[in-house]
């Protein structure tokens, strides 16, 4: 199997997206910052270099391990619907449009990364900004995968003159890998960003000339709604597995999918490796289970029916994913029909029965079918750690790629349009409203293995994210046990199909890369599984025997990016009895950094 050999070190790691982000993050490393510190350089740097993804115009999360309190913080810096952007405004259509200054909502990441750096970061706030303003300054050379998208989308960058002037050339042709771009706009608001901090965005000059190039294109978000904005700390949700805590964000993000897939799949079958056909089904059926449930209860946690540790704790019972496990057992869920089966598999359960019957009274129907919408989204993932043990990995994205299309001329900011991912109908839990957040694609998590941090890690990839989290875990879980030999062939039933009993052992470090590198796949909101050609035939044919609907796809084209920092347990310290989750002292800590092979990212230990 292809797959790029981790980055080993002892005093810090920073895996990203772009090389250039990377150096930006190094540097911050070496020089004694945070792994806070790093991540908010590199995420600055891919704000100018791979502006398609993320930017000072989207959102931003956070998932912090505190080394010297040994405690798991989130951050959420997603920014609610504007005051005046009500259903109204889009009257006659199912859906929010995906190209319109009219589908931003307040952009959080500035702010997220200004607060995180106040309660973590070591260095100087202009220092941390200076690679980012250096490149948005001199230009940066157009990268092989930034190129591919401007290629792509140059139907939507030629109709935005702030988006033309950037990314087009002189004879209105889209810039060309290697060719230089030169965001002058942009550079102008990091020198402001760099002297005043978030001030300079949400009160600033350029919170006024945003506000006032969105009024002037139509859209709503207004300098009122800037300077509201907050950004919010807040405990993760976690999922006790055995030896391993799996830490995600909390809404309004959608972390907490990751947290039901991993428990309906393990739930009786802790081993990945006892049937890996069945094990390839239930991780399939999980997703379609665990969309459901959001279709049906995930908000803004201020306006949902029930306190928000309530839904927590129906949705993580184990009675309650014990009882849906049951239903990975039928065959395959229509996409259609998830709703109901789920609403009718939760008012089984107690604490299930109580929710659905709270929805229902506030005047929303768990049974009612998953809302229209387009899964197709950008964003960047990047984490890091720093010399002491602290470990972050941070999130951030406009959503998809472009945003809304719209780029405010003379600030350069490109406006997400997370509002898309809001529903119309009133009656959904999820509707737009104006100061409410949306349910956020964005999440990461981190793992602790033994009470100690294990690996921190994470994926662009929209509604994919959380998919091809659980595949990586899942592989990481079994990495020890490889199944080898020759598939079986024609069995009579799916629980049969169980592949010759030989194990072969596996270090952390392989199983770091391997599970990056393995053949995925996803569910596509019509229901119809995506899977990479590299995936064996045997597997590809049991899926449509237990009657999945099946599409190959190249061998490297399945959604995810993933990038992973993990500190093996095989080689670090021991803490002494009582002495919590920390990591050892330098002599004895690893890291070890990973990439995904399907991207152009970087690994680089310090």
């Amino acid at each position: 199997m292809m797959y790029r050999p981790p980055a080993v070190a002892n005093n810090g790691m920073i895996v990203a997206s772009h090389p250039l982000a990377v150096e930006a993050g190094a540097a911050m490393l070496r020089a004694g910052g945070h792994a806070v510190d790093a991540v908010i350089a590199a995420a600055a740097v891919l704000s100018v270099v791979e502006p398609s993804a993320s930017g000072l115009g989207g959102d931003a999360f956070f998932l912090v391990h505190d080394e010297p309190t040994g405690k798991v913080t989130a951050l959420n810096g997603s920014g609610a619907a504007p005051a005046s952007l009500t259903r109204e405004r889009f009257s006659g259509r199912s859906t929010v449009p995906l190209r319109s200054s009219l589908s931003c909502t307040v952009p959080g990441c500035v702010q997220a990364w200004e607060d995180a750096w106040k309660r973590w970061g070591r260095l100087p706030w202009t220092e941390v900004l200076a690679p980012a303003l250096h490149h948005a300054r001199a230009g940066f050379p157009i990268s092989w995968r930034m190129g591919r998208i401007i290629a792509r989308y140059a139907g939507d960058i030629a109709r935005d003159p702030g988006l033309a002037a950037t990314y087009l050339d002189p004879e209105q042709m889209p810039l060309q890998v290697g060719q230089s771009c030169h965001p002058s706009a942009l550079a102008h608001t990091m020198e402001e960003l760099s002297r005043e901090g978030a001030t300079a965005f949400y009160q600033g000059r350029v919170a006024e000339q945003l506000a006032q190039g969105v009024d002037r294109d139509g859209g709503a978000l207004a300098g009122e709604d800037l300077a509201s904005h907050r950004s919010v700390f807040a405990e993760p949700y976690r999922l006790e597995q055995g030896e391993l805590t799996v830490f995600e964000q909390p809404l309004p993000s959608q972390g907490m999918l990751l947290l039901i897939m991993l428990g309906l799949v393990s739930e009786g079958r802790p081993d990945p490796g006892v049937d890996t056909f069945e094990e390839l089904h239930r991780q399939i059926e999980s997703k379609k289970i665990a969309f459901a449930l959001k279709e049906a209860f995930f908000a803004d946690p201020k306006r949902l029916p029930v306190p928000e540790g309530q839904l927590v704790e129906a949705l993580l019972d184990p009675v309650t994913l014990r009882r849906l496990a049951r239903v990975l057992e039928q065959e395959p869920l229509a996409v259609a029909l998830a709703n109901p089966v789920v609403a009718d598999a939760l008012s089984e359960v107690e604490r299930g029965r109580s929710l659905v019957e709270a929805y229902r009274s506030a005047g929303f129907d768990p049974a009612d079918p998953p809302t229209p919408g387009d899964g197709a989204t950008d964003t960047t993932y990047l984490c890091a750690a720093d010399r002491d043990g602290n470990l972050v990995g941070l999130i951030q994205s406009i959503f998809h790629p472009f945003g809304s299309g719209y780029q405010e001329p003379s600030t350069g900011i490109l406006l997400n349009n997370r509002a898309c991912g809001f529903s119309l109908d009133a009656r959904h839990v999820n509707s737009l409203a104006p100061g409410w957040r949306s349910v956020h694609t964005l999440n990461s998590y981190l793992i602790y293995r033994d009470g100690r941090p294990w690996i921190v890690a994470g994926t662009p990839g929209g509604d994919n994210q959380v998919q091809t989290n659980l595949q990586v875990i899942r592989h990481w879980v079994a990495g020890d046990c490889t199944w080898r030999g020759p598939m079986p062939q024609g069995p009579s039933s799916w629980s049969q199909a169980r592949p010759p009993r030989r194990i072969e052992r596996k270090s952390e470090l392989e199983r770091l890369a391997a599970a990056l590198a393995a053949p995925r796949w996803n569910v596509e909101r019509s229901g119809r599984v995506r899977v990479e050609s590299r995936l064996p035939t045997d597997y590809r044919k049991h899926l449509e025997r237990r009657g999945h609907l099946v599409a190959r796809v190249g061998p490297w084209d399945g959604s995810g990016l993933v990038q992973a920092i993990m500190i093996p347990h095989e080689l670090g310290a021991t803490p002494a009895a009582g002495a919590g989750p920390r990591l050892g002292d330098r002599s004895t800590r690893v890291y070890f950094g990973a990439t995904d092979p399907r991207g152009e990212g970087v690994a680089l230990g310090v």
